[in-house]
């Protein structure tokens, strides 16, 4: 194996010139050999790896060392290099997981294709919550947890009484207990954590909502950034109405929550069971706008445009755009200040999980009685639509089993938990998904939720005086297990240096990834260093930089820089998500919206104001037209006259001119003023000219009368 802590010299070789660059890709050597020009050295020799051929053949290949392969290599099974490897041509693998680099000097196929089945859930270890678990969410090492009320005591690490917990995970059979907020006499019902801010999701409450006093919030934003120590920020009263979920991307968050007669209007949310606030400042989110679902919100899931709705089951009408009776509704929400409704299922029964994957949307819901079969999916809690046209989703396929709570996918499994167990299937044909096993395994009396992040599955329960202690969780409200099998990517690599790379699932490259040629992922692509595609990249799914959640087709959170020239087909808007021209700029603060600049101190500023009026301000004081005629017309159009020549100022109202009594010098030569003449005098109007003896004068041009 190469240790890069201890080098060892493997061979040499002598160019006919002096070397003074090289670059090597797959078993060749490129070197700049000063005056006896290009060498390529063949250094196929070199390295000696644990397999060497020409072209190979397997079900399952597992290699400890380095491979070089001379020509194709096809594997049916599993793939497993723990070095680096080399390919001529290209690969064909199931499962393909790369410890060292990659390089292809032709085309690298990776195929998914069937996998072990995940049939193993492990036990690590659980806490006694001595409440019901209502909702999880992991981000690195730490856990946030929300609870139904306690009366125990919440301070420091001691957090029976916190509503709101943060537990440290790093060790799946002793989750420690960090910090914790006591929430006061509510439930939390829901959590959405992005950077440092914690979005709790509260059952309904008449305290104080102002500032930092949060008692009367039904979202209370928290500052996480020391988890030790959770500081409250801000929040949003919606009512008195319990939040049942919270979803946030970019700056704006998505509120579910409960059933409400109010008004839904505008930014007046009291009615709106779906609310949309710009969170922007977390201290003082703002009402955007909201949709009047009729019921009860159980799931948002937010997809480029359009935002995908579970909700409990309504006896309205479910048709076209009317979704009151659609326990599945789609709306786009482009504009967050004006949600609009695309389409929607008649479930039957409440939906309670929404996750969308491409063009399909699985859906966990109540079990009802009813048919379940072929694309008639009345009667099935389980449920796959095509969404490729929201505005009339297609049934694809269903099962009947039980009431489901939630769904989870990773890669071509679906995890869908019961009270008492967990579903497993491959969804990897979505017309016909297949059912891999059913593990029991629950949390406290009942499960209620889970969540799952890397290879650990974490379930929320119901209050249960069991004993909890180690592995026997049967009186532990959270418990944490290891899954036997969690689907991995398609391809994961170190680096990796390739001609052509197609990859029908996921793409994973913890450093950098270079592809000469195109480059196309089916699924989602996460590259942890630098990216760079000398030809074509394609990706049928949203991009993000700097953001781990796009919400659109190339979604940045942070600095854009284009060094060359930048094109745009549609309409750019700044400031606006919804451009009406093909430069839209908004500022609706009383600042500038336009600056162009020669450097940081000389500029010259564009400010439309509240009225409407165009103002214009310089650093150097003047506005100059350069050989160039002004016109200021009226009614929409200039008059039909030809000035002769340039420097003409054509004016087809009046001129108002200024009325100050400046000094009358070679400054000011050709200044006309206006005197205004007090009660029963005349107006005069005065212009600056020079005399003869070169001296400047105000001289009387005209007279009011």
């Amino acid at each position: 194996p190469i240790n890069p802590a201890s080098p060892s010299l493997v061979g040499t070789y002598d160019t006919a010139g002096t070397a003074t660059g090289v670059f090597v890709s797959g078993k060749y050597a490129y070197v700049a050999d000063g005056g006896s020009g290009l060498q390529i050295i063949d250094i196929n020799g070199i390295d000696t790896p644990a397999l060497s051929t020409g072209s190979l053949y397997a079900a399952d290949l597992g290699i400890g060392g380095n491979a070089i392969i001379g020509n194709d290599l096809y594997v049916n099974g599993g793939l497993s290099i723990a070095n680096d490897a080399f390919f001529s041509k290209g690969i064909v693998a199931a499962t393909s997981t790369f410890v060292g680099a990659i390089q292809a000097d032709g085309t690298l196929y990776v195929n998914d294709s069937s996998q072990v089945v995940p049939e193993t859930i492990e036990v690590k270890g659980g806490v006694d919550l001595a409440a019901e678990n209502n909702a999880m969410v992991v981000i690195g090492k730490y856990l946030y947890l929300g609870k139904e009320v306690n009366e125990g005591t919440c301070s420091g690490t001691t957090t029976d009484g916190c509503e709101f917990s943060i537990y440290d995970v790093s060790n799946p059979s002793a989750p420690a207990a960090v910090g914790g907020i006591d929430i006061g006499d509510e439930d939390v019902l829901a959590i959405q954590v992005i950077g440092k801010y914690a979005y709790i999701g509260i059952s309904s409450n008449s305290g104080t909502c102002s500032g930092t006093t949060l008692t009367g919030c039904e979202v209370s934003i928290y500052d996480i950034s020391n988890p030790s120590a959770p500081a409250a920020v801000g929040g949003i009263d919606t009512g008195n109405e319990n939040v049942y979920e919270i979803l946030v991307s970019g700056k704006y968050a998505y509120v579910g929550m409960d059933d409400d007669s109010g008004t839904c209007s505008g930014t007046t949310l009291t009615g709106c069971e779906v609310s949309i606030y710009d969170i922007s400042n977390p201290s003082a989110p703002a009402a955007v706008g909201g949709m009047n679902a009729v019921t009860d919100i159980d799931s948002l899931y937010l997809s480029g445009k359009y935002l995908y709705v579970g909700k409990y089951v309504g006896a309205g009408t479910c048709s076209g755009t009317t979704l009151d009776g659609c326990e599945f509704s789609i709306y786009d929400v482009s504009v967050p200040g004006a949600p609009v409704a695309i389409g929607g299922i008649d479930g039957t029964d409440t939906v309670h999980d929404v996750t969308i994957l491409g063009r399909y949307a699985y859906l966990a819901k109540d079990y009802i009685s009813g048919t379940c079969s072929g694309t008639t999916l009345d009667g099935c809690e389980f449920l796959i639509y095509d969404i490729s046209n929201p505005s009339a989703p297609l049934p694809i396929w269903g099962t009947s089993v039980n009431t489901f709570k939630q769904i989870a996918i990773f890669g071509r499994y679906a995890y869908l938990l019961y009270s008492d167990s967990l579903y497993i299937y491959d969804i990897t044909n979505p017309a016909s998904p297949t059912r891999l096993a059913i593990v029991a395994v629950d949390a406290g009396a009942s499960n209620s939720n889970m969540y799952i992040s890397g290879k650990n599955l974490y379930l929320g329960g119901s209050v249960n005086a069991s004993v909890c202690s180690g592995t026997t969780v049967d009186g532990c409200e959270l418990v944490v297990a290891e899954l036997g099998h969690l689907e991995t990517p398609s391809l994961v690599a170190g680096d990796a240096e390739i001609n052509d790379l197609h990859v029908q699932n996921m793409a994973s490259f913890k450093n950098g990834l270079i592809s000469h040629g195109n480059l196309n992922v089916g699924g989602n692509v996460l590259f942890q260093n630098e990216f760079t595609a000398m030809a074509k990249a394609t990706f049928f799914g949203n991009v993000g930089i700097g953001t781990t959640s796009p919400s659109y087709n190339l979604d940045i959170n942070g600095t854009l820089n284009a060094s060359a020239t930048s094109t745009f087909a549609g309409n750019v808007g700044i400031g606006t998500t919804a451009p009406g021209k093909r430069l839209d700029v908004l500022e609706a603060a009383s600042n500038s919206q336009v600056r162009i600049s020669q450097s940081g101190s000389v500029y010259s500023e564009l400010y439309l104001d509240s009225a409407g009026d165009l103002r214009i301000s310089a650093t150097g004081g003047d506005i100059r037209a350069l050989d160039e005629n002004l016109w200021v017309c009226a009614g929409g159009a200039c008059p039909s006259i030809t000035p002769s020549g340039n420097g003409n100022l054509v004016v087809e109202g009046g001129i108002t001119v200024g009325t100050s009594s400046a000094t009358c010098d070679s400054s000011n030569r050709g200044t006309i003023r206006v005197e205004q003449g007090s009660a029963g005098n005349t107006d005069k109007l005065w212009a600056c000219l020079k005399t003869s003896a070169d001296t400047y004068n105000w001289v009387l041009v005209a007279r009011g009368d």
